[in-house]
């Protein structure tokens, strides 16, 4: 499901600068997720907790939420995209863990994710 498109942005990030592809995205929040530079952003809304994505490439990793988001347009509702983002979440901390200052590797994670994702 979703394989070639995929790989076309996979391709997409390793060949041009997602910094340049990004530069007009605003810091994506929905879905019990929020992406920021900030580690004071809140962690909570009042009703449930944030999985929060701190990283100073954050408008990178916003836009390929927001790639990803239209990829998976079909499949998407509103019970089952609370999974899908706190998956990408998930995937994008544990490569921030590693190294921090990989951008495409945390990128390139998401993806790798996405690709195993059931939803």
């Amino acid at each position: 499901m979703h394989k070639e498109e995929l790989k076309l942005l996979r391709e997409l990030i390793v060949a041009q600068d997602v910094s340049k592809l990004s530069e007009n995205t605003e810091n994506f929040r929905g879905a019990d997720i929020i992406v920021s530079d900030d580690p004071e952003c809140p962690s909570s809304n009042g009703w449930s907790d944030y999985i929060r994505v701190i990283t100073p490439f954050c408008t990178e990793v916003s836009w390929l939420i927001l790639q990803l988001k239209n990829i998976f347009r079909e499949e998407l509702d509103f019970v089952n995209k609370y999974h899908f983002y706190g998956a990408m979440a998930e995937a994008a901390n544990t490569a921030i863990k590693k190294d921090s200052n990989n951008r495409n590797a945390v990128l390139v994670a998401m993806i790798e994710r996405a690709e195993t994702i059931e939803i």
